[in-house]
Order: C-alpha cells, then structure tokens, then sequence
C-alpha cells in the first residue's frame, strides 16, 4: 500500500476560503436540489458516479487536503486516506474505541446540529424520500475526536448521532461535491474558484476539523473483508449496492458493511465492534431484518441465537476464525470515518457448508438485502452476478467500488502481508 505525494499535483497552496454566508449556502443548496430536480435518481447516481472516476477529482481533493494523502492501492487513487493500526492494536478491535458520550439529555432524537447544514441536507433528503430511496432514521455512534497515542494506538472518542443526521450534514457533503464536479469538471488552474462553489463544504470546515468534528454528525462505519479459503485462492465477498440506497448508490462493496449502530439504544452491548459486524454479518449476507433473526425477536442480547453467527462464532472458538483490526479510514467526500476489519476463515468448511449442495441443517443460503441489486437487476443490467471474487481481483476502477471498501481492502492487503 502507499500514498499518492501531493506535491505534483497542486497548482498552488491551499488556502481556506471564508466561511460562506448564508446566502451562499442557501443558493448551494437549491442548485443541488434544482439539479436533482431536472434529473432522475438513478442518472444522477450514474453522473456522480462518473465523477468518481475523473482522476481530477482526487487530484482536487489532494490539493485542498494537502496534510492528508489520499490512498494508492493497485495504480489507482482513491478519494480516501488510511491510517493502519499498530500491530499492538490489530488483535483486539474494541480497542479502538475510546468513550462514548451517551448522557440521557442528548439522545439520537434530540442532538442538534448545525441548523444551516441539516437544512441543507433535510431539504435534498426529502427528495429522495419522494423518488423512492430506501431511507429511515435510527441511532448511529457519531465521532467526537480521533486521537492517536504516542505508540501509534487509534482512540475514537464517539457520542450518540443518527442516520438522518449523517444524510443532512455529512453525506450531503460529498453530494455537492460529486454534482458540482460532474458539471464543471475543473482543472487544477481553477480549484480555488470551484472551492468556492461548495458552501457547505467550507461550512463544515469553519465548524471543526476532521479529527474533531463540530455541528455535523459523523457517523462511523465498519467495513469487513471476510476472507476465507477456496481451493488455492482466498476469496472475499462484494456485491453491488442497489441505486435505491441514498449512499453509495450503484457502486461495489465488500460485505458486511453498515452503520456503527446502536439499534436498541442498548450502548453496554452494542458499542462493540465485534456486536455490529455479527449484526451486518447476519443482515447483509443472508438478507436478515436487523429486528429478527433466526426467528427471533432480535435484539442486542439474542442476536448470537442465529445459527448462522453460532456457525461463525464457534469456527472463532475452534480457532479457525477470527476478527482483526486492520486500521481506520477518514472518506473526504463525506468526511466520515470507518473502521476497517477482516475477518478471517482458514477452514475450508466454511465454503463447504455455504457452497452448493453444502447446507447442514439450519444454516441460511447467501441471501442479499434490499441494500444491493438483485440477481434479475444485475443481469438486466448486464452485470456479473458473482458474489464471491477472489481477493486478489476484487478491486476494480474508484468509479466502481465504494471508497471505504477500498480502504478496508487495501488495509486487508497490507495485514495479509
């Protein structure tokens, strides 16, 4: 793994802009909302995604966070930068978790945030209400600070935030930024004019930092790559987001991947890493409501009765699986931050008891959720409709494959090493 250098790249030294006026933002805020408008969903998914892969936007987004390099994985780069855990760290992924601010005046319904961003950000979620996005609200754990120890251990400081919250002030973010860049397609002799053009952008920059947060919900997620064996090969599974998500729409991703949630506001059992890949786990690949598995109520202190997590977890127990910590990653588009993990199956039972024919009692057929594209989708499409792909091809071009599932893959190919 390495960085792209900054340096060749930069016109000129980035030098912050003055916090947008309200009139700014207000005017940003109809121009995504009118472009949105004029546009249908899945054609405007397919713009931003075409923005995606215009090697000017990282080359923009290096020069306006030039203290930052962006990942290089396998020639390309990637809208994200990556910071590995320590080796004391990789073993232990609840060690990245620092405190959690979880008081009972500021629950995930009452936190309140900067009031211009949520509007912002409310007025365009609302379209995407009306045009069919899968969309609900629900608590997310929301970073407070990032911290790093003198000897390299990763502490993340986190408060209770919400999906909604995470729509409206972060992940609007990166959607002004991919329709902007789509329309004016910028050369590096006008960054600094097409910086001005993001108003909540440099909003958010005059609120915090990127360590440290200030008036917009940050969400943390938590990519997995699931590694196991197949014959000679490790394999890995991604599968196409679905374009009736509001993130990430139509773009690859390494499954199970979701929110750092707290379902049921249960933070004693639910602020784990371990508690919510099991969750995703059960959820995205045998397409399990989170509210119920294995035909149970599900809810934070059942969910291990689902067979499919005790076939996992007792492969943990025999020591043939396990989970690591591979390092976090901040994405620059929503300025976000995921937590990156692998989880690794060394038996071969694995792919026999999921593989054709394989099933013992009990245990689920691979199954993807509302969150991906259907088998008849992809093939309307004229998509593959693999599901498993051999770890060492799965990455394809920064337009295809979602940005926190590149780092988590390229921080599995580092960890591998």
């Amino acid at each position: 793994m390495s960085v792209q250098s900054a340096e060749p790249h930069c016109p000129m030294a980035y030098v912050p802009l003055p916090t947008p006026s309200i009139t700014e933002i207000v005017r940003g805020s109809k121009k995504i909302h009118d472009w949105f408008q004029q546009t249908e969903w899945q054609t405007a998914a397919v713009e931003m995604k075409s923005a995606l892969t215009d090697p000017g936007l990282c080359e923009f987004l290096q020069w306006r966070y030039r203290k930052h390099k962006l990942l290089e994985f396998g020639g390309r780069i990637y809208p994200t930068f990556v910071i590995p855990a320590p080796k004391i760290q990789i073993a232990d992924p609840e060690s990245v978790l620092g405190s959690l601010d979880a008081s009972e005046e500021t629950t995930w319904q009452t936190q309140k945030w900067d009031d211009l961003l949520w509007k912002a950000g409310e007025r365009f979620r609302r379209l995407q209400e009306k045009v069919g996005v899968y969309l609900y609200d629900s608590p997310v754990y929301s970073l407070k600070e990032f911290k790093q120890e003198p000897d390299g251990r990763i502490r993340l400081s986190c408060q209770i935030g919400s999906y909604y919250g995470f729509l409206n002030t972060g992940n609007i973010l990166g959607i002004e930024l991919l329709t902007r860049f789509a329309e004016e397609r910028p050369k590096p002799s006008d960054f600094e004019k097409f910086d001005r053009r993001l108003p909540l952008r440099r909003r958010a920059d005059a609120l915090g930092s990127i360590y440290r947060p200030e008036g917009r919900c940050c969400a943390l997620g938590i990519s997995t790559v699931l590694l196991y064996p197949d014959g000679k090969e490790q394999h890995t599974l991604a599968w196409e987001r679905s374009y009736r998500v509001a993130v990430d729409p139509g773009l690859r991703g390494v499954v199970p991947a979701g929110n750092f949630a707290s379902v049921f506001d249960d933070h004693d059992v639910e602020f784990s890493v371990r508690h919510n890949f099991y969750r995703e786990f059960a959820e995205e690949i045998f397409g399990k409501p989170e509210r119920q598995t294995g035909g149970h109520q599900m809810d934070s202190r059942n969910q291990d009765l689902d067979p499919d997590i005790r076939y996992l977890e007792s492969l943990e127990s025999q020591g043939q699986a396990r989970l690591y910590l591979t390092g976090v990653a901040f994405s620059l588009l929503s300025l976000s931050l995921e937590i990156c993990t692998v989880m690794e199956i060394t038996t071969p039972d694995w792919k026999k008891q999921y593989g054709p024919g394989g099933l013992v009692s009990g245990l689920s057929p691979f199954k993807s959720n509302l969150e991906f594209l259907s088998t008849e989708e992809l093939r309307s499409q004229g998509k593959s409709t693999r599901t498993k792909h051999e770890f060492s091809q799965v990455l394809s071009s920064p337009g295809e494959i979602v940005p926190s599932s590149a780092a988590a893959l390229s921080l599995a190919a580092a960890w591998a090493k």
